[in-house]
């Protein structure tokens, strides 16, 4: 984590089985400033294909880049 030098976005569902979500915040508070998390609730692993969910994707990612 520490060769990323720019802001990073992270965006995980809350009900993911694959996740490790204590890895997930390790490696959060190691991202550089202005980093973002976006936790999805409800989503799983596919949240940018999972109805409803995956129109908190794509707008956590616009807003991001804004």
């Amino acid at each position: 984590m520490s060769k990323i030098k720019v802001p990073t976005l992270l965006i995980y569902g809350d009900a993911d089985p694959y996740l490790n979500y204590g890895l997930i915040d390790k490696m959060y508070q190691e991202l550089p400033d202005g980093s973002e998390r976006k936790i999805i609730n409800g989503a799983a692993h596919c949240a940018y294909i999972e109805r409803p969910y995956y129109h908190d994707f794509q707008d956590t990612i616009i807003d991001f880049l804004r």
